[in-house]
């Protein structure tokens, strides 16, 4: 019983190093990631000018997957899905 014991809590204290270490790596690289689009943004001015620094085959590829329209129909399904757990008794 005291054997179980010991072999749970040291791979408790193994795992809780681990864990601690795999989110800080993971908020590190999500504040890095929006401080790059951040930096991209100020330098630039505008989304517009962000778009335009695509290259020919990024937009060939981004039409190709009609990733406007794409787009659209999530920002309406996520907005539709909003609304719809509002309502009580359904959502």
């Amino acid at each position: 019983m005291f054997t179980v014991f010991l072999e749970f809590l040291t791979k408790l204290l193994l795992y809780i190093p681990k864990f601690v270490w795999a989110k800080f790596l993971g908020a590190g690289t999500y504040f890095l990631q929006w401080a790059y689009a951040i930096c991209v943004y100020c330098q630039t001015g505008s989304i517009t000018s962000i778009l335009g620094m695509l290259p020919g085959p990024v937009w060939y590829f981004l039409e190709m997957l009609a990733i406007a329209q794409g787009f659209k129909i999530s920002i309406c399904a996520f907005v539709i899905r909003f609304a719809i757990r509002r309502i009580p008794g359904i959502g």
